[in-house]
């Protein structure tokens, strides 16, 4: 696959423009950081923290007039170490940036309850994005959970560029964007699957939405489900000009680079790992990759990808 040369990777401090509750737990928070709006391609990402909250270093004469101190000011919660790495989900002409995610634990929250107009540190945008330098006449996009977040910007690019959009989104019953009901039938599901994403369907896609949970309007499964009824649907002379796109957790997409791989379709594949400083230096996320010598090697997949194509991945090689 080939790798677009890499933008520059802003630090900024950027203050709070949004933040909002979205059904089970998620969140979307939303920041002004115009170089990064400017410059971030679909599936780059942030490294996003929370910085301390000492306004001006203080200095004390005792121990007792640190204590007396702190008796009018409490002393907020410590933030979080580390930066927490979020695909960029929008961004607009006028400089905001948004990320979407699911509050799962202390970083997370502290995020969710961000206040307006507090600075975030952010570093961004970071590691090769999808290669759009032919882009397919239909993208499907295949999803899990806040998968669904990176592939927004994905989306908006590709109907841009003239492409038919599918997305295909798996979840375990709350999804973090707005959903409505379609009157449209498709051929390769039940007819009372009809729950869209209205941001999807602003952009021409057709959407089909799989829940684990039973939700009306879902099919019962998950968006690898979606994709293999999909493929099994498309005549053979019908599955060229298309292209598969997909994040999420690491069996799914093994299941949907599995898929493409059985239907000769070509994949692309986001892949979400814990990062520790997201720049390459701690190599917390690497994970093999095929080489051009058919031989694997470890690389990283903050600034080597997180986009690889999904025949490179090692997927039964994970340790």
């Amino acid at each position: 696959m080939e790798v677009l040369p890499r933008n520059t990777i802003h630090h900024l401090r950027c203050p709070v423009l949004d933040v909002v509750e979205l059904e089970g737990g998620h969140c979307r928070l939303r920041f002004h950081a115009p170089p990064i709006a400017r410059s971030s391609i679909p599936g780059q990402f942030v490294n996003v923290r929370l910085p301390g909250r000492i306004d001006r270093p203080r200095a004390f004469d005792s121990y007792a007039d640190v204590v007396e101190y702190h008796k009018t000011h409490p002393v907020g919660e410590a933030p979080f170490l580390l930066a927490r790495p979020f695909g960029v989900h929008r961004a607009g002409a006028d400089g905001w940036v948004e990320i979407l995610f699911k509050v799962v634990g202390r970083g997370t929250r502290l995020l969710a309850g961000a206040a307006l107009g507090s600075r975030l540190d952010v570093l961004g945008s970071i590691g090769n994005g999808f290669n759009l330098t032919q882009p397919p006449q239909t993208a499907v996009l295949v999803a899990g959970g806040t998968g669904i977040a990176p592939l927004y910007l994905l989306a908006e690019r590709l109907h841009r560029a003239g492409s038919g959009l599918v997305v295909l989104v798996g979840t375990g019953f709350a999804l973090p964007m707005t959903l409505s009901d379609s009157d449209e039938v498709v051929h390769f599901l039940d007819k009372d699957v009809t729950a869209v994403i209205d941001e999807y369907v602003d952009l021409g896609a057709v959407v089909r939405i799989a829940t684990i949970e039973p939700r009306k309007g879902c099919h019962t499964g998950t968006s690898v489900d979606l994709l293999s009824q999909y493929l099994q649907a498309l005549p053979p002379g019908e599955r060229a000009g298309k292209a598969i796109f997909s994040c999420g957790p690491w069996a799914m997409q093994a299941a949907v680079a599995g898929l493409a791989a059985r239907y000769a379709m070509p994949c692309q594949v986001l892949l979400e790992e814990r990062m520790g400083c997201g720049l390459g230096a701690c190599m917390a996320c690497v994970c093999k990759i095929r080489q051009e010598t058919g031989e694997y090697k470890y690389k990283r997949v903050c600034v080597d990808g997180p986009v690889f194509d999904a025949n490179d991945v090692g997927w039964e090689a994970r340790e």
